[in-house]
């Protein structure tokens, strides 16, 4: 029996500035390069979705900790209801600093983790402005991790290693039950890490990146390289840059599988077609300023293309890859 194909969408805004910018999903078919765009209507109200997937479904989360599951098979939505874990007390405002959708196996259960991110600050008189202003000052901030269940569909929090500071929405990977991020860990200096969660025993776990992969102009993006977890490395300056694709293997080693240097590109976005291609952003000028562009490198024919996709800078150009079902979206177990 053939396995259902892969599939990929674009989320981008269509517009130069972040007032006319409307979210689309684009829908790529690269044997005929037609593109088909499709409006969500829940990106009218959460203007800061990102995007990623586990299987056949997707999730949108923003800043505010709305999270939304979509089936772009059948169309089916659900909205995950919203957090009732208690809060610390004094915290100003609140965001969500990174999350991710995964399957557990052992109970059969979707989940959804994320870190909130409770920012503390206080009234200051400002001492050189007129008598009675006051301005907000930043005193801290602490961190919760919560983990959605689709089976009880309910938020818990779950503890984590207050050692890890941060975490990168940036270049994270579903692969085989586990979510990996690009970590910030304060061991006594801060250093960057594989921070993962394993879906199924609800653990925490970290390891190092070689030297070779973090630099002070670049930072690895993880992906899904055919069903092994894998970084794209790409500075962020310059404009011949040398790209990499790595692999991380069962026996806990890093290993460099493919290298490039392109031309014109930018930030990398994801991978497609099992690793073959190889998405970036580019940059142009027209007469409404500056536009992202599309790219993507075939490794196989060793072509680097531009395609009719747009979006404005910081507007939040995402590659989703998924894989087709007609499976419905799961429900709470009674």
């Amino acid at each position: 029996m053939m396995s259902n194909p892969h599939r990929l969408l674009v989320k981008r805004c269509v517009g130069n500035t972040n007032n006319d910018g409307t979210i689309y999903l684009s829908a790529i078919n690269f044997c005929d390069n037609h593109i088909e765009n499709l409006y969500l209507p829940f990106f009218e109200e959460y203007q800061y979705y990102v995007g990623s997937s586990c299987g056949g479904f997707l999730y949108f989360d923003d800043l505010h900790g709305h999270v939304i599951v979509w089936n772009p098979t059948t169309k089916e939505m659900k909205t995950l209801p919203p957090s009732h874990v208690e809060r610390p007390s004094g915290i100003s405002w609140t965001m969500c600093k990174g999350g991710g959708f995964g399957y557990d196996s052992k109970s059969d259960d979707y989940k959804f983790i994320r870190y909130m991110t409770h920012i503390y600050e206080e009234e200051e008189e400002d001492e050189n402005e007129e008598e009675g202003y006051a301005r907000m000052v930043y005193r801290g901030f602490t961190t919760q991790v919560e983990l959605y269940s689709y089976n009880s569909d309910s938020w818990r929090e779950i503890s984590h290693d207050p050692s890890m500071t941060s975490i990168s929405y940036r270049g994270s990977a579903y692969v085989d039950g586990c979510l990996y991020w690009l970590g910030l860990r304060h061991v006594p200096a801060f250093v960057y890490c594989v921070e993962a969660f394993d879906f199924a025993n609800e653990a925490f776990s970290s390891f190092a990146l070689p030297t070779t992969m973090v630099s002070e102009d670049w930072v690895p993006d993880f992906v899904d390289l055919d069903g092994s977890l894998g970084a794209i490395i790409c500075p962020n300056k310059g404009i011949s840059k040398p790209v990499e694709l790595w692999v991380f293997s069962t026996q806990m080693l890093w290993t460099k599988v493919f290298d490039v240097v392109l031309s014109g590109v930018e930030r990398p976005l994801g991978l497609g077609e099992n690793g073959r291609l190889l998405f970036f952003e580019g940059i142009i000028d027209n007469s409404d300023g500056q536009q992202i562009q599309l790219l993507v490198y075939d490794r196989t024919t060793q072509e680097l293309k531009k395609l009719d996709i747009y979006d404005y800078p910081r507007g939040g150009l995402n590659i989703l890859s998924y894989v087709e079902t007609t499976a419905p979206l799961p429900k709470a177990k009674k």
